[in-house]
């Protein structure tokens, strides 16, 4: 392992990929935690992996970088400053992934002779100069806005999920531990029996504040559930614990987990925003109840939605006043109450996602090396 925040070897024969991204507590970590599960890929075939980019006021994600022997080698926005980065590491293909990246970076990178993937999320993040385009959301497709020689990949088959979450794939169990030998992670099984454990998640900064909304919400149709809410800093988790809860209602808040996915297979449901977390839950076929907290999320909302894959829990906005918070509660109170109805959609989303995404996208980019 080498030690200055990369992997691999310095055999000049081993491919080097770089991955361009950014995490914060404005624009969150999933562009972050979508590409470390990109760089697993790499790293378990013995390929070199340099995350570039920055990541602020998440020691959570500093944790699991570390634990792969990487490191974010600083860069910014200046396209000259990232064409010279990436030729003085050697970079044979970089990946763009981030919605708030110039179009200078793509352009400039291939102008210089290195392919350039991008991340899109539906219209978000089309406009970059791009080789391959890489569309994880459940019913995409090639958008005709993009060139007709480049390549597309696009629906839920190439969604990027981590080591943690392909290991258990089909073990999650509502009655005991996980089935999965040495993947279970320090949580119990769920819940009394009439009384569903639901886990509460909204990214690892929810700059929104969206816990302060649906975790109370979800109290307030008074059905007995036990709600583990996944508080992102101490601000949230302090006024999430004055929370009231009725008869047969547990709350328990707790702080950022590095194994999220170990919690969420133990738990009957999640309710979490439409983020890149949702085909983790997929995967591992738990329930999942979806709030859409900003605008990029609405494309992943509105396709699982058409397709009854997610409870609708609705907009963030609208959560906070009438009738949107009404609507909500309902969609809330038939997700803890309505067991068959929940375990259909936690199947369904299962039958959809096989873990692979990640394989097929390192393989197409590997292919654009000269």
């Amino acid at each position: 392992m080498r030690n200055d925040g990369r992997t691999g070897t310095d055999d000049p024969t081993t491919p080097r990929i770089g991955l361009r991204c950014d995490g914060g507590p404005q624009m969150g970590v999933g562009h972050v935690l979508r590409q470390l599960a990109l760089a697993e890929e790499f790293i378990a075939r013995g390929i070199e992996v340099t995350l570039l980019g920055t990541v602020q006021g998440s020691p959570l994600v500093d944790g699991l970088l570390g634990a792969h022997g990487l490191a974010m080698t600083p860069v910014g926005d200046d396209a000259a400053a990232l064409v010279a980065t990436v030729r003085d590491l050697g970079l044979d293909v970089v990946m763009l992934d981030g919605y708030q990246l110039p179009v200078a970076l793509g352009t400039a990178l291939r102008a210089a002779g290195i392919p350039v993937a991008t991340m899109v999320d539906g219209r978000f993040g089309l406009d970059q100069d791009a080789d391959l385009y890489i569309d994880q959301n459940f019913g995409a497709v090639r958008d005709p806005g993009i060139p007709v020689d480049r390549q597309v990949l696009a629906g839920i088959g190439y969604a990027l999920l981590r080591d943690v979450v392909r290991s258990r794939r089909g073990a999650r169990s509502r009655s005991g531990p996980l089935d999965t030998p040495g993947a279970r992670g320090p949580y119990t099984a769920p819940a009394t029996e009439g009384r569903p454990r639901v886990l509460c998640v909204f990214g690892g900064t929810d700059a929104y504040g969206a816990a302060l909304t649906v975790v109370p919400l979800l109290l307030s149709t008074g059905a007995p559930v036990e709600v583990v809410a996944v508080a992102a800093n101490e601000g949230i988790a302090a006024e999430l614990r004055t929370s009231p809860t009725g008869p047969d209602q547990v709350l328990e808040v707790i702080g950022p987990v590095s194994d999220l996915p170990g919690l969420a297979a133990t738990c009957d449901g999640v309710v979490s925003a439409a983020g890149t977390s949702i085909w983790e839950f997929f995967c591992l076929g738990v329930p999942t109840a979806l709030v859409a907290v900003v605008p990029n999320q609405l494309v992943g909302y509105d396709q699982v939605l058409e397709a009854d894959l997610v409870a609708p829990v609705g907009l963030l906005p609208d959560l906070r006043e009438e009738p949107g918070a009404s609507t909500g509660r309902e969609v809330l109170h038939r997700f803890v109450t309505d067991a068959a109805w929940r375990e259909g959609l936690g199947a369904r989303g299962a039958a959809l996602v096989d873990g692979d995404g990640r394989v097929r996208v390192a393989d197409a980019m590997l292919a654009l090396r000269p």
